[in-house]
């Protein structure tokens, strides 16, 4: 076994691109998963004391498996990782950097458009009071027949 590092085999064949707050690795052919900085810098360190294993296709498993929080690119074979708030702030990340939040596999729900509140949830309430007014509408439209 050499001395090279998991670091240097798993990102041998990534693309690493810093977008501020935001990191995206790019597997050719495969898909890109996007991460924080923070995250990928804390990672970056902790492969770099490891040894490899001698398959970078194993040192590169054994690098993803270490991501907290992140979206693989809709397509990829990267999968979402994280808790809904930690999600969430990454999703900001990705707006302030400027990335369409559209290419990535981020649940439904979670994506804010700068500035927007986010929606409220309906209640069954919300469901039947907007059906009761649709109903007087449709009965007020009845009775303004034409003359």
């Amino acid at each position: 076994m050499s001395n090279e590092t998991l670091a240097k085999t798993a990102l041998a064949r990534l693309s690493v691109s810093r977008m501020g707050d935001v990191t995206i690795l790019i597997a050719p052919g495969e898909g890109a998963f996007v991460l924080h900085t923070m995250e990928y810098n804390t990672l970056l360190k902790w492969a770099s004391g490891r040894r490899t294993t001698g398959s970078s296709a194993r040192d590169r498993q054994s690098f993803f498996e270490q991501i907290a929080v992140g979206f693989g690119r809709i397509g990829s074979p990267f999968a979402t990782r994280g808790s809904m708030k930690e999600q969430e702030g990454l999703v900001k990340a990705m707006l302030q950097s400027g990335l369409q939040v559209d290419e990535w596999a981020i649940p439904p729900g979670l994506i804010v458009k700068k500035g927007a509140p986010k929606p409220e949830k309906k209640t069954q309430n919300d469901d039947e009071d907007s059906n009761e007014s649709d109903n007087e509408n449709d009965s007020d439209e009845k009775r303004s027949d034409p003359v």
